[in-house]
């Protein structure tokens, strides 16, 4: 058993138990929820609205509605996602990430809703998403008794767990490709059972029966295998006993580690030294119903900010040590610093901002440090990035990396500069033609058109817009949105897209006081 697993199995196991047992509470609506948000919140006997789901990944340009009443707003990683949350990918890539680490993924020019997030007295999910257009990746966990259903025009899908499916959604040309497992494929007058290799072409508007064809590769489809790679690798390595019940750890592990440092077993960033601290930098995200809930811009900046509590271990520095207590969208209950002893301290909270703030407040007590590409074929790895700009799983283990830049202050290595979305060729076809769209609904491709996820941005719209490289080279080397930066190096978090005033009532919700019990897979 590699070091920490046993700890993450034993978090794992108590925020089940106890989430379980704040699924059975159905609070109060909140008199200063407007309509728009109570309009998706149906408190009835055996069904809450209490589900943790996370915008796990963002890369290039994409916005995100969170249904708040302030439209779009530029979209980055961990921010929570909620019922009638809506995505919009520009050119970019977004991972959407559930509670048992089943995973929705959209390509660029994708437009969904998320139009129903519940959960059942038994602790089951029931998620719908409706895909408007775009071509998504959908992911099944192989957990028994979660409802997930896929809507796209007259169209809808119903996934059976352990299945994975790829969906294109064009007025002109629509497809379902089953990449594995089975689905309930419904096209508005039959349904049909559809297994793995199967694929359809379908009609939004239900005026023709869905006609089946061959199955053919698309040029995300290494994008989507290689997010599925990560997830089992970094998952499944430090699982115990095949509990299953991980859930948010795979970024804990491939980005830092569990050691014991003089104040029992804590986890730390890698890139991190003593002087790093968790909270220097975030935002607030305002939410009618709970308040402000803060904001992590790591990548690993999920599960560390809503359970258990950060410590000051003297000369160590600050590291995570797991706690059974959940805390959802009002995840200030994490921030309350208890008692310490002995060298330890606890983090001190930053302060929510007051009511008629801007929806999302940047936090910026020290410039963000950001590990990027600082030349044609250099990455730079920084000091105090903690992890922030290091792609996913690109460099292997980053233990003896982060050794030497915390010792150095920098270290470069190089690269190869790879294709993350389609060629140039691709990109600019005939929109009306067949895989027309940016997207593409299927179409057989060199390994110069694949969308690994271990390079830089190099694809264009049609039309040659010129920022899509920039675009979503920013989301592989940066944070966008809130936390991007305007250069390399060490800078201050901006807001943008962000200045609408929050209302000055705040109430609780479901959402707020408790989060959602991990699931098995």
């Amino acid at each position: 058993m590699k070091p920490g697993s046993l700890t993450l199995a034993l978090l794992s196991f108590a925020l089940c138990l106890s989430l379980q047992a704040q699924d059975a509470v159905t609070p109060l609506p909140s008199a200063a929820q407007p309509a728009s948000v109570a309009a998706t919140s149906i408190n009835t006997v055996g069904i809450s609205d209490i589900r943790i789901v996370r915008l796990s990944q963002v890369r290039g340009k994409v916005d995100i509605d969170r249904h708040i009443g302030r439209g779009y707003e530029e979209a980055f990683a961990n921010v929570p996602i909620t019922g009638g949350t809506k995505l919009h990918t520009d050119v970019g890539l977004a991972e959407v990430e559930f509670e048992d680490n089943s995973t929705l993924r959209l390509t660029p020019d994708t437009d969904v809703e998320f139009t129903l997030l519940k959960r059942t007295a038994t602790g089951s999910t029931i998620s719908s998403v409706k895909v408007m257009r775009g071509m998504v990746y959908a992911s099944l966990a192989n957990t028994k008794g979660n409802t997930f259903t896929i809507a796209a025009g007259e169209t809808s899908l119903q996934l059976n767990p352990s299945s994975h499916v790829r969906l294109t959604v064009d007025p002109a040309d629509s497809n379902l490709s089953v990449l594995d497992g089975t689905v309930e494929f419904n096209d508005g007058s039959s349904t049909r059972a559809l297994k793995r290799k199967d694929s359809v072409d379908f009609s939004l508007i239900g005026y023709k029966p869905a006609e089946p064809v061959k199955l053919e590769a698309s040029s995300f489809d290494e994008w989507d295998k290689n997010g599925i790679d990560y997830q089992k690798q970094y998952s499944s390595l430090r699982s115990s006993g095949g509990t299953g019940m991980l859930y948010g750890t795979s970024d804990l592990n491939y980005y830092g580690s569990f050691a014991n440092m003089g104040c029992g077993s804590m986890w730390r960033p890698y890139f991190a030294s003593a002087a790093w601290s968790p909270y220097d930098n975030g935002v607030w995200a305002y939410y009618p119903s709970v308040g402000y809930s803060w904001v992590s811009p790591y990548p690993w900046g999920w599960m560390p900010f809503h359970s258990g509590n950060w410590v000051n271990c003297g000369g160590a520095g600050w590291g995570w040590q797991p706690g059974a207590q959940w805390n959802g969208l009002q995840n200030t209950a994490a921030l309350t610093p208890a008692v310490a002893g002995g060298n330890r301290s606890l983090v001190t909270a930053p302060a929510p901002p007051r009511a008629g703030a801007p929806a999302m407040v940047p936090v910026n007590t020290r410039p963000l440090s950001i590990s990027s590409v600082s030349a044609p074929g250099t990455f730079t790895f920084r000091k105090d990035s903690a992890g922030l700009g290091v792609p996913r799983d690109a460099f292997g283990e980053l233990r003896p990396i982060s050794s030497d830049v915390v010792r150095h202050g920098e270290v470069n290595t190089e690269v190869e500069r790879s294709i993350i979305g389609p060629s140039p060729a691709f990109a600019n076809r005939n929109a009306n033609g067949n895989n027309g769209s940016l997207n593409g609904s299927r179409g057989s491709y060199g390994h110069d058109a694949s969308a690994g996820s271990r390079g830089v941005a190099t694809f264009t719209r049609p039309g040659g817009d010129s920022r899509a490289s920039s675009d979503l080279n920013a989301g592989w080397s940066e944070p966008r949105g809130s936390m991007r930066s305007s250069a390399p190096g060490s800078t201050p978090i901006s807001a943008t897209r962000a200045q609408s005033s929050a209302p000055a009532a705040q109430g609780t919700s479901s959402q707020g006081s408790a989060g959602a019990s991990a699931a098995h897979k």
